[in-house]
């Protein structure tokens, strides 16, 4: 079976 998604990139950080 094929390999499973690689996870999402994390979230930016909030701009401030």
């Amino acid at each position: 079976s094929p390999p499973p998604p690689p996870p999402p990139p994390p979230p930016p950080p909030p701009e401030t």
